[in-house]
């Protein structure tokens, strides 16, 4: 296999280490690098161009998943340069992290046959975070406290992390304090902004663990030394996903020190709403992308307000200062944060939001019977059908015997077992009275009229339509007890709206709801398979079947 990308294999991965080359920067084209536009670039004007690194284009979605792998490298865990290995000798992984660098070594662990691996975590995490990570497959195990501790807490997640690891077949990496996480972005991502970008002036990176600002600043000294390199932290108080306040980073053992210039503190209400920005425009990327660059903004309006910006420029040749930030994570993990920390006029409202609230309950055009499926139904008897009865189940009149039963309403000579459906019509006390289908149970609802439109179109109808229906057919019914007569629905009839539908769920006889036009019946089955009911609509309504010639009782019933 090769060692380095080759553009002729057109970024296919193949063959039993598909996954392992995957994951592999050496054998990836570089990831994006993408100028800002003007609309988000407030110095567009002031000649600086500012470049986000896409490391949300790795494999993984995340910037931690190259400190995974060198970490995960450096343990023995795996090999990257294509030689075989020994036999795995771990069967467990576990770090302290509630986030990107555990789930990251979760995927890549799994891909060189380790697939346990177990995530210290606050207990203070969101459950949308906790969801996620135990989708990827990780072992969760929480601890009370600060939710981000220096790494010399004895009762923080770094110290019992690293108690795990001194277990036989256990592999604690300690992105705190192994030096394989800034050798990562030494390796990977410094090296490829140079040559992406080889006259960059200025570079802005969060502080978690420092590893990414103290590697990717290392390797951009040791060619640009007179750059300026931006370490962005956490306000006093204040929480963004990723990286620390500057007091837990004091005790940190890398060397960010050397090559931070000058050191940012963000707030989560900024890092948010600059995420969200850039995201509109589709650089899409998480808080912490947002949080990079409004410190690389801070520098930039300090040094533009202090008449010194021009001095960020390496050389005098009135070239753009040309500027570089991280794009560490995706922000859809984080959506409902957004909401919490932007301005609320930021998003548009929601037409006929209150629709949130009704109507949730599934529906099916298999539901909904056309005239001569609707008569098979009324005219022939049959067993009982499943609780996923369609249309589909229905017989066709072809299969049916030559004479159906006397009538339409009769009782006819029926065999054990054999049901008619139950007839529920919707329609007004006025309209039912002059004319409707034999043996109807009559359940008017109180929000439906001849004139009125479909409820699909008219929002509040049918909030109005469902809130009523649900009211009947479910809140209504649920506890009610049930008296099912053996045969014909006459008996049926007779009983209230709530026994009916009792017996509807526990004999298994179908009902065909009946309305004037067959819109608001969908909405009724709907509701009424909810319940447990096996219903059916009619297409056209009541309108339809008559129409048709559909035998009709006239007068009052």
């Amino acid at each position: 296999m090769p060692t380095t990308y080759e553009p002729s294999r057109k970024n296919v991965f193949s063959g039993p280490n598909s996954l392992v080359d995957y994951f592999n920067p050496d054998k990836n084209p570089p990831l994006p690098m993408v100028e800002l536009p003007r609309e988000l670039n407030p110095f567009y004007d002031d000649n600086v161009r500012v470049y986000a690194k896409m490391l949300t284009a790795l494999p993984a979605t995340n910037v931690k998943s190259l400190p995974a792998l060198s970490l995960l490298e450096s343990g023995g865990v795996l090999s990257l340069d294509g030689r075989p290995g020994d036999e795995q000798r771990f069967h467990t992984v576990v770090e302290s992290s509630s986030g990107s660098t555990v789930t990251s070594m979760a995927m890549i662990a799994r891909q060189h046959g380790v697939a346990k691996v177990r995530a210290y975590m606050s207990n203070k995490v969101s459950p949308t975070k906790s969801k996620l990570m135990r989708f990827f497959g990780l072992e969760l195990a929480l601890f009370g406290g600060p939710s981000q501790s220096p790494p010399q807490d004895p009762k923080g997640g770094i110290a019992k992390a690293a108690r795990d690891g001194a277990e036989d077949g256990v592999y604690n990496p300690n992105q705190y304090e192994n030096f394989a996480n800034p050798a990562a972005h030494e390796r990977w991502t410094g090296k490829q902004i140079l040559e992406q970008l080889p006259e960059i002036n200025v570079f802005a990176a969060g502080m978690g663990t420092g590893g990414t600002i103290t590697g990717t600043g290392k390797c951009l000294k040791s060619s640009r030394p007179d750059m300026h390199v931006i370490g962005v932290c956490v306000a006093p108080g204040d929480k963004v996903p990723g990286p620390r306040p500057k007091e837990l980073l004091e005790p940190v053992d890398f060397e960010w020190k050397d090559v931070v210039d000058s050191v940012e503190d963000v707030t989560s209400k900024t890092s948010y709403t600059l995420s969200m920005e850039m995201c509109r425009w589709g650089i899409v990327s998480g808080p912490s992308s947002g949080f990079s660059l409004q410190g690389l903004y801070q520098v930039l309006e300090r040094k533009k307000r202090d008449g010194t910006l021009h001095t960020l420029r390496q050389q005098n040749d009135g070239k753009p200062i040309e500027c570089a930030f991280l794009c560490c994570d995706l922000p859809f993990q984080y959506v409902d944060e957004y909401f919490d920390k932007c301005d609320p006029a930021s998003f548009r409202p929601i037409v006929n939001e209150h629709l949130f609230k009704v109507d949730q309950y599934s529906y099916s055009s298999t539901w909904i019977l056309d005239f001569s499926a609707a008569m098979t139904m009324l005219v022939y008897p049959r067993f009982p059908l499943g609780a996923d009865a369609s249309a589909a189940d229905l017989p066709s009149p072809s299969s049916m015997p030559s004479s159906p039963s006397s009538s339409l309403g009769g009782a006819g000579p029926l065999s054990p077992g054999l049901l008619r459906p139950a007839i529920l019509d919707l329609r007004s006390r006025k309209d039912f009275a002059a004319e409707h289908l034999d043996r109807s149970c009559h359940v008017p609802l109180s929000s439906l009229r001849e004139d009125d439109p479909s409820p699909y179109d008219d929002a509040a109808l049918l909030a109005t339509q469902w809130t009523e229906l649900n009211a009947r057919f479910i809140t209504n019914a649920k506890d009610v007890e049930h008296r099912c007569p053996q045969n014909g629905v006459a008996e049926l009839a007779k009983l209230p709206i709530e026994e009916v539908i009792a017996c509807l769920r526990t004999n298994g006889r179908e009902a065909l709801v009946v309305d004037y036009d067959g819109e608001t019946a969908k909405l009724a089955c709907s509701v009424l398979r909810k319940a447990g009911v096996k219903a059916f609509s009619v297409e056209g309504g009541f309108k339809a079947l008559k129409d048709n010639g559909c035998p009709l009782v006239l007068g009052s019933p």
